[in-house]
């Protein structure tokens, strides 16, 4: 039973790093956008904000399918702690998959799933990397001081 709470106590700390981080992000586009006084090149501009959007995306992504993991061998766990206790006569049910056997079409049925939550995340990341390029160096966020 331990191993049940401690698989569902890493999903829900995974969960804090993923808000967490997501936020850290944010802020970093924030004062980004804000500071800035000269407009970088725009393929360093580009680069540099896809990058941050692809990582948080893989970022996210990752954590989900990390979580589902991790419940899903919480799950067992404790069916396999009642199969001995209770129904010593039934078969104990079988392992799930570890995270790096699990094909990656069930990955991304998964991430259907959970569209809101991941999409809230990501669409914030995507609009506020959209304002930091549209922006960033041009006056409008902050009247520059001549």
């Amino acid at each position: 039973m331990s191993l049940a709470s401690y698989m569902q106590a890493r999903a829900i700390t995974r969960n804090q790093l993923e808000l967490r981080v997501s936020l850290a992000l944010w802020a970093l586009l924030i004062a980004v956008t804000y500071y800035v006084q000269r407009r970088p090149p725009e393929a360093v501009l580009i680069l540099v904000l896809l990058a941050a959007v692809v990582g948080h995306v893989y970022f996210c992504f990752s954590v989900r399918i990390r979580s589902r993991v991790d419940i899903e061998r919480s799950f067992w766990y404790f069916d396999c702690a009642k199969a001995m206790l209770w129904a010593p006569t039934e078969p104990i049910p079988p392992e799930p998959a570890r995270i790096d056997r699990v094909p990656w079409h069930e990955r991304l049925r998964d991430l259907k799933k959970d569209v809101w939550s991941d999409g809230i995340f990501i669409g914030t990341t995507i609009l506020l990397a959209s304002i930091s390029y549209f922006s960033l160096g041009r006056g409008f966020i902050r009247a520059s001081s001549n």
